[in-house]
């Protein structure tokens, strides 16, 4: 489960829109979520809740935060598999999609 805050209506909107958008991709090194929905909590805080399926190895960001010694090889593996979901989502028709936030780790 991934829980993303949200400030106010417009945000909610953009967000929902776009997960809606991310329902319709298909490609091998994207992963596809099982729901998304909106949710208001007892203090009256908005969140958007994204199910995802799990992942018993856990993400790539803990792996590499990891005090275990990742290979060269791996890493570049890593690294052709973001390279090749990021040209997917560019080259999308009618219009490509940017994924504005890629961090390096």
């Amino acid at each position: 489960m991934k829980q993303i805050h949200v400030s106010n209506t417009a945000m909610l909107d953009d967000i929902l829109i776009r997960a809606e958008q991310y329902q319709q991709l298909r490609h091998r090194h994207i992963i596809e979520y099982k729901d998304c929905f909106a949710h208001t909590d007892e203090f009256h805080a908005r969140f958007v809740i994204i199910a995802m399926p799990y992942f018993s190895k856990g993400e790539i960001t803990s792996l590499l935060e990891s005090s275990l010694q990742v290979e060269e090889k791996m890493l570049l593996k890593i690294g052709v598999q973001v390279a090749d979901a990021l040209c997917y989502l560019h080259t999308l028709k009618p219009s490509g999609i940017v994924h504005r936030d890629i961090k390096p780790e």
